[in-house]
């Protein structure tokens, strides 16, 4: 629109001109000037006219106000971040403080001298039993702990804060997969309710951040009582029916963590070492054992001794010199293969520890003796008279 009024603008200044001009002439030119002027007074104002309206427009723009611009705003000077002082997170630093450095997992207690591997009936048949050393009632002396002894000395360490109102242990399984094995392993971490209302999960294992995993808890240990019993039991050592800790190692930037167990059956022994590459907890992701390697030894109870003289001749790198005396099953990752070779001699523990016992007498099988049948009498004859 506006070069539109821009072109006619121009086209009336040139017939302005052009008006402007005649007239002049016109009026130079004497009584024949003023006829012509006569006889052209009509064009002569409507020239005029124009002219007007032309000046108008162009008057126009100076005199429109020009929009008002968008003001800056001043930039305000940012204040420095303060962090509030917060005495719950001061009460669980001091905590973890308080309990200082460990070792998770019970590989340093496997390999004490004094440690046996003990059978122990059980509800079904037979089971193993890490038995080692009585340990002391202050668990940040124990030379390892697995995540419930952990657990039981955060509960322990927080229960004497103000801040703390309750602690819970809470427990759960995380599963443990070997191709078609669906195994689960315990974990337990401490659930704390502060003075102010406020909760946090609490678990120092170095399978978890700090504060607030997500965990998802499917018991909750609350009554003293039972905590203090389980710890009472687990001082003097664990079952190894279910797999158990033994290390977390960190390798090319990945956690693995090794597991054991010993299984008994009635004529058969099973050892077990696995190693599970791990996804860590955070506050956003739970424990997970992704995938999971392992190698097992499994032998008939009555050939266990002559296997036991064998391994103790060669030493803890029995299994690394002889490998033939494995079986191998899960993920076949080159790294994964390597934390296992490392740590063979955990396996070599396991076997050469076992207090060997041959199966109780009356554990045999008592077949199923088949009744012999009677002979069937004839029927007398039915007296009809």
């Amino acid at each position: 629109m506006f070069l539109f009024l821009l072109k006619i603008r121009g086209r009336l200044k040139i017939l302005i001109r052009s008006g402007l001009a005649g007239a002049v002439m016109i009026q130079a030119i004497g009584p024949m000037g003023r006829f012509l002027q006569t006889r052209h007074q009509p064009l002569l104002k409507i020239l005029r006219m124009v002219g007007a309206i032309l000046g108008l427009i162009a008057l126009l723009p100076a005199c429109a106000s020009e929009p008002t611009p968008t003001p800056v705003p001043s930039p305000t000077p940012t204040r420095p971040l303060v962090i509030p002082n917060n005495d719950n997170v001061e009460a669980l630093n001091a905590a973890k403080a308080t309990l200082g450095k460990f070792e998770f997992g019970f590989a340093p207690l496997l390999e004490d001298d004094a440690t046996k591997i003990v059978i122990e009936p059980g509800p079904e048949g037979q089971l193993a039993r890490l038995a080692y050393p009585p340990q002391p009632a202050n668990p940040a002396e124990w030379p390892a702990v697995d995540s419930f002894v952990l657990a039981y000395a955060v509960q322990q360490e927080l229960l004497q804060s103000p801040q703390v109102r309750g602690v819970a242990l809470g427990r759960f399984g995380v599963a443990a997969p070997v191709d078609d094995l669906q195994d689960r392993v315990d974990h337990v971490a401490v659930w704390v309710r502060f003075a102010d209302g406020s909760q946090a999960i609490v678990d120092f294992s170095p399978l978890a951040s700090s504060f607030g995993s997500l965990h998802s808890a499917t018991e909750l240990l609350t009554e003293p009582d039972q905590i203090e019993s389980q710890f009472a039991q687990w001082r003097e050592g664990v079952p190894l029916d279910l797999l158990q800790p033994l290390k977390v190692v960190t390798k090319q930037n990945n956690v693995y963590y090794l597991l054991a167990q010993v299984l008994i059956t009635l004529d058969r022994y099973e050892f077990s070492l696995r190693v599970h590459l791990t996804q860590t907890a955070t506050p956003i992701r739970p424990l997970r054992l992704t995938r999971g390697t392992m190698a097992a030894v499994e032998i008939k109870r009555s050939d266990y001794e002559a296997l036991r003289k064998l391994l103790l001749a060669d030493g803890p790198t029995a299994f690394n010199q002889k490998p033939e005396l494995l079986s191998r099953r899960g993920d076949t990752d080159p790294t994964m293969q390597a934390v296992l070779d490392e740590n063979l001699s955990l396996l070599w523990h396991l076997v050469t520890k076992l207090e060997h016992q041959l199966p109780p007498p009356d554990s045999t099988p008592v077949p199923t003796v088949t009744p012999t049948p009677t002979p069937t009498r004839p029927a007398l004859p039915q007296d009809t008279s």
